[in-house]
């Protein structure tokens, strides 16, 4: 105690004492106990350093000894408790004058000792007199390099399971830390070890390069995993606060000279950096840093640890906000390169972070600052469940939006979601692309239309694997398929948002005012737009319908897109009889409802947002082909998800009947803007529609029969206009009329008008058009005076459908060019197409139509005079009429009211020195006209029948007998026998007895009677002409037996036919053959 008082008096001590210094620290350490007085400690642990650090005293004392140590700094740090606030300056500057007289962490070591106590009480006191000591510790005193380990302890409670222990270091954190730098400084230090070398390297798919490190000798990532996770905890617990000081704190104004020199040779920071930059930049580098490759294939677990670790730390620093945009840049262009990578590379650890890093990039660029903390953080919460929310999604449809596309996003994105290999981690990448869509939408050609496309593709192949492997489910053999119904799903939830977020926002395409100043294209352009009649429907009209049909913008393109993959699925998922002997069908049951069920769905919502458009994509889907689906399934599968969207058959026949009436109507004269699918013709449409109203039921069409009417009267009243809308017009009208005229609808006077009065306008125009007369100036209804010799001159034509004045009027009014007005539209296609129908569907239903006999007979006299008449008008050597015009002819002798129309041609026909120059073939559709005319006027039956007579012979005149007299004057020839001798007939006549033999139709086979009845036929059908009479000898020779042969045959076979039980049958004549061969004696052109 002397000397401590000596001391304590400043008294300068030299020479040599007489004392141990071993003894005096075991008596010191008596005295330095809980129970002491601070005094006593302040003066016991003074000496002690003075003592030591005095050259004058000998033998000198040695300071480096742990237990002297430990004893003094456990006393100080008992003095660092709250209760004794008083002598806390003090305790701190003995403790760092140990720290600074020591050559060994003996103080760091004692601290840490006392912090990791196992008994909790000491342990959570420890916490705070330590946090006295770092509060009261000056910057310059490096508190996080001296006592980085306790620093460790403390900054790990952040992340302890314990709740008390988390606290209590929370509540350091927040009491006693006074500086972020103080623990950044230590933890950046040991991020850029010089130790850790890194080469750059370039790595290359698909023809793209993508830079990263490779560490050129083994690195301690067990280390760099604790101290980044550690720094992560920080980042967190500090939040706007760290992220602020990193952002604006210069790295040169460290407390600590080394660090800043250490980072530049790092090469991690330039002049003037910040601590944020250097921070991302080192972060980055632990991202891209791959150890080198060796024999092992997987990569290391340490190594993906510490990158995971990375990523977080990116994650957690970007979402802050605080982040220049250039360091944005830099780290988006890297978590892209990343990914692309990871995605060719097949590796999948850490595509799910990095996707979340790039989503808090794009989220934190330039534009997105009213909302970066809300996204951020709600994309952070979706992290530990692995996917985003619903309502998060529809919640960014809302948020500011950023133009900015790296040129290498797309194709990450396409990839990720192509490659076969991703498709465990198909969901995450599916909700990055729903959460980050809402931000690309200024630059949808670039983003959101590439991206619908590849997901229609991956729609596409999901389908078609789904159809090859359920197909057979008979196979044998184990079917192989990855496709599942999530996948699928999945991806309907991405093509949903991208086509609707791509429809929201209006295109920098065409617009309608841009449509309406198209110059008019060329009718070799147009008419491959046509679809079912092209190069027919050349119009007056052809600039008004071209105007319009430029190409739509991606957007709608898109849509189209979407649209046929969605029908291509709903058609090929469709329910199927379940075989329960397959081991497959109950799996195919489950995707295939649920993927029809989320397929509908999508359609739904599309239908919503953009009605008009998806029931267009719906016809052109229906009206194409594809290779994946079956023709069958085809047209019902349609007609199912039509209904299924619309709410009644109203909504979609009037939806039909305006996209009609827009591509027809003139573009001066529409009252709405609508966008028109340039590769779906109104003809195209009318199809559609027609087959839709051909499967409603009566009392639904007479609920659609108000729309279409007024379609229909649009067109019939200016058919000049609309002419190529006439014949489809008069198709659908048909076809509604027919439903119509099975309802007591039929009897409403206003109803019956209307379809009259529709009918016969459209019907009279078509017939017009069929008979190339629609382009003359004039036209009227043909009456019998206009018909001549053709038609009987007691008819009285009915009144045309419009009037010269008017029809004059609108020609002279029209807007359309000159050129247009000369145009023909007698396409043959469409001609024939027109007399098909007249004579299938129009005539056969006439009187469904029209009651008054007056008005089809006006009806019958236009047909006859514009398509039969002319039909028959040829110069041909034989009268050839095609077979529509037969048809028609068939159904006109069909109708009473239309015999005075149809009598004259036929007749006249009839009495043609051409008619029996037509083929044989032809013949046969003569027949029901002759025979019909025969029985409406009796009288010319005897016309036909008086040249018989001076045909045969009297009836004493038996066919055989005069068979044999010829015979046996034909062989008295002389030049016969000269024949014979030399044999140039023999063969001649070998081979027509052996084609009458076949001909004959001879009941004995082999010398015995046919097992089967045959009939008879003639036997000379089959030779078509002779040089001379002589060629016929054979014939002549055999005719008695054949004959004989004949009718004992045909007794046999009636004989037989008895006891079998079967009734011959016309004495075993084969009549059609007698028949056939009579026409072909009567007809010439063979």
């Amino acid at each position: 105690m002397e000397l401590i008082g000596r001391l304590d008096d400043r008294h300068r001590i030299e020479g040599e004492l007489a004392w141990a210094p071993v003894k005096w620290l075991i008596a010191m350490e008596e005295v330095l106990h809980e129970n002491s007085t601070f005094e006593v400690v302040d003066k016991a642990i003074g000496a002690f350093i003075a003592i030591s650090s005095t050259q004058f005293i000998t033998p000198r004392l040695a300071i480096d000894q742990r237990r002297a140590i430990s004893k003094m700094v456990l006393v100080l740090l008992a003095f660092l408790r709250p209760q004794w606030v008083p002598y806390h300056v003090r305790a701190v500057q003995l403790i760092w004058s140990l720290e600074a007289n020591t050559r060994h962490s003996h103080v760091e070591a004692v601290i840490a000792g006392s912090l990791s106590d196992a008994d909790s009480r000491p342990q959570l006191a420890s916490f705070d007199a330590f946090g006295v000591l770092w509060r009261l510790t000056d910057d310059s005193l490096l508190p996080g390099f001296h006592f980085k380990t306790p620093m460790m302890i403390v900054l790990d409670s952040l992340r302890s399971n314990d709740p008390n222990h988390r606290r209590v270091g929370e509540t350091w954190m927040r009491c006693c830390l006074k500086s972020y730098l103080r623990v950044l400084d230590p933890l950046l230090f040991d991020l850029v070890d010089p130790a850790i070398i890194r080469t750059p390297t370039a790595t290359t798919f698909n023809g793209r390069d993508t830079r990263g490190y490779t560490y050129q000798r083994p690195i301690d990532e067990r280390r760099l995993h604790h101290v980044l996770e550690i720094l992560l905890s920080v980042v967190k617990f500090g939040g706007q606060g760290f992220s602020r000081v990193v952002r604006t704190t210069p790295l040169q104004n460290s407390p600590s000279s080394s660090l800043p020199a250490r980072v530049k040779e790092a090469s991690v920071a330039h002049d003037g950096s910040m601590y944020m930059d250097v921070l991302v930049e080192v972060l980055l580098r632990f991202v891209l840093s791959e150890p080198k490759k060796t024999g092992a294939a997987s990569v290391p677990i340490a190594n993906l640890q510490v990158q995971s670790s990375a990523l977080d730390l990116l994650q957690a620093i970007v979402t802050k906000g605080d982040v220049d945009p250039l360091t944005l840049d830099n780290v988006e262009a890297a978590i892209i390169g990343k990914l692309f990578v990871s995605v060719h590379s097949e590796r999948l650890e850490l595509q799910n972070k990095l996707l979340h890093v790039l989503h808090s990039v794009i989220v934190a660029s330039p534009g997105t600052d009213a909302i970066k903390s809300e996204h951020g953080s709600r994309f952070d919460r979706t992290q530990t469940g692995g996917t985003f929310s619903g309502e998060a999604a529809d919640q960014s449809l809302n948020s500011p939006i950023s133009s900015k596309v790296n040129p290498l996003l797309v194709q990450t994105l396409i990839d990720g979601i192509s490659k076969a290999t991703n498709r465990s981690v198909l969901q995450h990448w599916v909700d990055f692309i729903l959460m980050t869509i809402p931000r690309f939408q200024q630059s949808a050609t670039n983003f959101i239309f590439p991206l619908s496309e590849s997901i229609c593709r991956q729609l596409r192949v999901g389908l078609e694997d789904l159809v090859r492997t359920y197909a057979d489910s008979q196979a044998t053999a184990n079917s192989r398929s990855f496709t599942t119904d999530s996948d699928l799903i999945a991806l309907f939830n991405a093509l949903e948002r991208l086509v609707l977020l791509g429809l929201t926002k209006p295109d920098s395409g065409f617009t309608e005012d841009d449509a309406a100043s198209v110059q008019e294209k060329s009718a070799v352009e147009s008419s491959g737009l046509l679809g079912l009649v092209s190069n027919v429907f050349s119009s007056d009209s052809a600039s008004v319908q071209e105007e319009h049909l430029v190409t739509r913008s991606p957007s709608y393109y898109c849509l189209d897109e979407a649209v046929r993959i969605l029908y291509a699925i709903w058609i090929m998922t469709q329910p199927f009889p379940r075989d329960v002997s397959s081991p497959v069908s109950e799996t195919q049951s489950l995707v295939f409802s649920r993927v029809r069920l989320r397929c509908r769905k999508v359609l739904e919502r599309l239908f919503r947002a953009q009605s008009a458009e998806v029931l267009e994509s719906l016809v052109e889907c229906w009206n194409r082909g594809d290779d994946i689906i079956r023709p069958n399934l085809k047209s019902a599968g349609t007609f199912e998800i039509v209904d299924l969207l619309a709410a009644s058959a109203q909504t979609v026949v009037h939806m039909l009947c305006e996209s009609i009436s827009y591509r027809i109507t003139p573009a001066g004269e529409r009252i709405r803007k609508m966008a028109i699918n340039p590769s779906l013709p109104d003809t195209i449409i009318f199809s559609f529609l027609e087959e839709y109203i051909g499967r409603l039921e009566g009392p639904i069409a007479v609920q659609v029969w108000s729309r279409y009417v007024a379609l229909a009267k649009e067109i019939s009243s200016n058919v000049y206009l609309y002419k190529r809308q006439v014949y489809p017009a008069l198709r659908c009208f048909v076809c509604l009329s027919e439903k119509v005229a099975q309802t007591t609808a039929v009897e409403d006077r206003r109803t019956r008008k209307e379809m009259q009065d529709n009918f016969t306008k459209l019907a009279d125009t078509c017939i017009l058009i069929a008979g190339r007369s629609f382009d003359q100036g004039n036209w009227i209804r043909r009456g019998p005076k206009d018909v001549g010799g053709l038609i009987d001159r007691s008819t009285t034509p009915v009144p045309k459908v419009l009037s010269d004045t008017a029809l004059n009027e609108k020609s002279d009014g029209a807007s359309l060019p000159a050129e247009d007005s000369q145009r023909s539209l007698s396409g043959p296609d469409l001609i024939d197409q027109i007399n098909e129908f007249l004579g299938t569907k129009l005539l056969p239903n006439l009187r469904r139509f029209l009651a008054d006999p007056d008005k089809i007979l006006a009806l019958c006299n236009n047909v006859v005079y514009y398509i039969v008449a002319p039909s028959m008008k040829t110069k041909s050597r034989i009268l050839e009429v095609e077979r529509p015009i037969m048809d028609i002819m068939a159904e006109l002798v069909k109708i009473p009211a239309a015999l005075k129309a149809w009598r004259a041609p036929i007749s006249e026909a009839f009495a043609d020195t051409r008619f029996f120059n037509a083929s044989p073939a032809s013949s046969t559709r003569w027949r029901p006209l002759v025979k019909t005319l025969m029985e409406s006027d009796k009288t010319v039956i005897a016309e036909i029948i008086d040249t018989v007579d001076a045909v045969y012979r009297p009836e004493a005149w038996i066919p055989e007998s005069v068979m044999d007299q010829l015979a046996e004057i034909i062989v008295d020839l002389p030049d016969l026998r000269e024949h014979h001798d030399h044999g140039d007939n023999a063969i001649t006549g070998a081979a027509l007895v052996s084609s009458v033999m076949e001909r004959a139709g001879s009941g004995l086979a082999n010398g015995s009677p046919a097992s089967a009845p045959t009939l008879r036929r003639p036997l000379l059908s089959s030779i078509r002409s002779i040089d001379s009479i002589k060629d016929l000898v054979p014939f002549f020779s055999h005719v008695s037996l054949f004959s004989y042969e004949s009718v004992y045959s045909s007794a046999v076979t009636a004989v037989g036919s008895s006891i079998g039980g079967h009734a011959a049958v016309d004495g075993a004549v084969d009549w059609e053959a007698v028949e056939q061969g009579l026409l072909e004696e009567m007809f010439e052109g063979r």
